[in-house]
């Protein structure tokens, strides 16, 4: 939820650093290994285990991953690999296996860097989560344990999928939900969404601030993340899913990142919002995606011998627990609704605030394309506080030292009278 009527400069006074934080450090999902579930378990009658590992990424980070499979498979079988949204983990892949597993196409689920338990201090909402998913894809290919790899990416999981397919076409097919098209163009969305009265050069002043900020914490460049500029590149068979009631990621950028895809395509349109549990027919359409492109007969064979795995577990489970989507969703409606809560202004700090922001936006006017690399960085709104407190002190001593020009001018005109 994002709160409208405050105060012109609460997004920036207050809001700065929350507004960096959405963006690179959201709320992390925290969770223990014993909420995976156990390490084998029954669904729909078809025995699979889970084996958790770790692997590194190309910046020397510890990826936790998890595989689920079978016990009883061929020597390969296809796989998923799931990529969670910017607050998630791989707790999120527990609601597809029960829609993969029984048709024999494996899961691999991993926490990106910044997120769930692996290594890293920022997410980077698909900037540097496409080198970890190269990773994944390394993993498997390496294990040889698999045919056809798909991919099943939510929000920025779905945005990384694009990023990385552009670059891979050997990904059999990508299911992608609720991606957005320009992370500059969902910023500016975002707080418009406050229905406040920021001009536009304000707006843009204060977002080019917040852009810096998380440039130099986490070489994340907003205006590079284009996503809608890689799918003309891109030509894997892709099915876009997306909310009708998403207030978070409009549905137009799916439809817009629809349009433009090279590849195979279908687009559905859903009922409920970003963070909504979808609806059986969205499972069912999936299913039948991933069937298409990732279950071919020829694959079984006699090159593909059958393995068991004989391992005896002491756990005996017959469904993962029921609660553990829930625990995620409502984790994740808790940090969206956090995003923007901004508190409103008194009528007293209205006036202030807005002379704040002009001085914020004639600062970023003055920043030239030509200079901008030898440019000043914006300051936080903290340390425009800081210098107008400084000069407002400096300018009350010096009125008690001396009185005004306009004082002067009154007393010279009466003597001359």
């Amino acid at each position: 939820g994002i709160n409208a009527e405050y105060g012109v400069m609460d997004l920036f006074k207050n809001g700065y650093e929350q507004l960096v934080n959405a963006i690179i450090r959201p709320p992390r999902s925290e969770y223990e290994i014993l909420d995976l579930g156990p390490a084998t378990f029954t669904t729909k009658g078809k025995r699979v285990k889970r084996t958790d590992f770790e692997i590194k990424n190309s910046r020397g980070l510890t990826l936790q991953c998890s595989y689920y499979e079978p016990v009883k498979r061929p020597k390969k079988l296809p796989c998923v690999i799931y990529c969670h949204g910017n607050c998630g983990s791989r707790l999120e892949a527990v609601d597809i296996l029960r829609i993969l597993l029984p048709m024999d196409i494996t899961v691999l689920s991993f926490d990106f860097s910044g997120s769930g338990l692996s290594q890293g201090q920022f997410v980077t909402l698909g900037y540097y989560e496409k080198q970890d998913l190269q990773a994944v894809v390394d993993w498997l290919r390496k294990s040889d344990k698999v045919t056809r790899i798909g991919l099943w990416g939510r929000s920025m999981g779905a945005v990384t999928s694009i990023l990385f397919g552009s670059t891979d076409p050997s990904i059999a097919c990508m299911v992608l939900d609720s991606p957005f098209a320009s992370l500059n163009t969902l910023s500016l969305e975002l707080v418009e969404k406050l229905q406040t009265k920021i001009p536009k050069l304000m707006l843009k002043a204060g977002l080019k601030m917040i852009a810096k900020s998380v440039k130099k914490q986490s070489d994340l460049d907003i205006s590079k993340m284009e996503p809608i500029k890689e799918v003309e590149k891109c030509f894997i068979p892709s099915l876009f899913a997306h909310g009708e009631e998403d207030d978070f990621i409009n549905p137009s950028h799916s439809k817009k990142l629809y349009e433009k895809y090279s590849g195979d395509k279908n687009l559905i349109l859903i009922d409920g919002d970003h963070n909504s549990r979808r609806p059986q027919f969205f499972y069912d359409s999936a299913s039948i995606f991933f069937s298409n492109n990732l279950l071919i007969n020829s694959d079984f064979g006699d090159d593909n011998p059958m393995v068991i795995d004989d391992t005896k577990y002491d756990e005996e489970f017959n469904e993962l627990p029921s609660d553990l989507l829930e625990k995620i969703r409502l984790a994740e409606e808790k940090s969206m609704s956090s995003l923007l809560n901004f508190t409103p202004s008194t009528a007293e700090e209205e006036e202030e605030q807005l002379r704040q922001a002009i001085l914020l936006s004639m600062q970023a006017e003055s920043e030239t394309p030509n200079n901008e690399d030898n440019a000043t960085t914006a300051p936080s709104p903290e340390k425009v506080n800081d210098v107008d407190a400084s000069k407002s002190a400096k300018e009350t001593t010096n009125s008690k030292d001396k009185p005004s020009t306009e004082k002067k001018s009154v007393a010279k005109e009466k003597q001359q009278k």
